[in-house]
């Protein structure tokens, strides 16, 4: 029986070189979708936190943005109660302050980034403004800068090569996760959905082999796989003859 590796080492502090991977066909895929599974039933687990306002106004208007495709998913409806738990902070989401985030056209390669300020301006302008090319601009940097290095820094020097600051901060990661569901939803375009299982792999991975203690709303975290295993889902389903265990 093959089992899902990417998830076994902390991949922040063991990268892995998906280069190299080779497919393994439907029993692959299969393992895959149940370590999916797997994390989303830990984080239905995770108890409520004070989580940092931010987190939950963006995780709320992603799962706004994101329910028809749920629905269409039918998958919607087994952890509506747990997205619906996120009401008890209504009157947080409600009065969440925006003048501080940053217009993403205030950004620029010439100027140090902070890598926080810019995802969260990425989010607020994918949830509200989703035609705005720099959307499209600084997110494949960022996709670049994975790629490249399996992490992401808090801070990028100008010219966004060189990154400084810790790469341990998993609100970064989990913000690119949730950009990355948001854009493959919105256009289909494969690169998001490779760098997002990639991202998504880190998460749990942290998860598996750490104290995992970060305020993340437990409900961003199952919205992120939850969307990355549907969307592999719809793909697999098209492949004529393999025969996927998706239950």
């Amino acid at each position: 029986m093959i089992n899902y590796k990417y998830t076994e080492e902390n991949l922040l502090d063991n990268p892995h070189n998906y280069m190299y991977a080779s497919f393994q066909g439907e029993e692959f895929v299969n393992a895959y979708y149940k370590n999916r599974l797997n994390y989303i039933k830990l984080f239905e687990l995770k108890a409520n936190q004070i989580y940092i306002n931010t987190d939950l106004f963006l995780c709320q208007r992603s799962i706004e943005y994101l329910k028809t495709f749920l629905e269409n998913s039918g998958e919607y409806q087994k952890y509506q109660s747990i997205f619906d738990d996120l009401t008890q902070y209504e009157e947080i989401i409600l009065n969440y302050e925006q003048d501080f985030i940053n217009n993403i056209q205030s950004f620029d390669l010439k100027n140090e980034i902070d890598t926080e300020s810019l995802l969260i301006s990425i989010l607020y302008s994918q949830l509200n403004n989703r035609y705005d090319k720099s959307i499209n601009q600084w997110l494949d940097r960022l996709i670049q800068r994975f790629e490249v290095t399996k992490k992401l820094y808090e801070v990028y020097l100008s010219g966004f090569r060189n990154g400084k600051g810790s790469h341990s901060n998993l609100r970064i990661y989990w913000m690119l996760s949730l950009s990355l569901n948001l854009r493959y939803v919105e256009t289909q375009n494969i690169k998001y959905l490779s760098t997002l299982m990639k991202v998504s792999d880190l998460i749990c991975s942290v998860e598996q082999n750490t104290n995992f203690n970060h305020q993340i709303p437990k409900q961003g975290l199952i919205l992120i796989l939850l969307v990355e295993i549907i969307t592999v889902r719809l793909l697999t389903n098209s492949i004529e003859g393999f025969k996927f265990v998706f239950k």
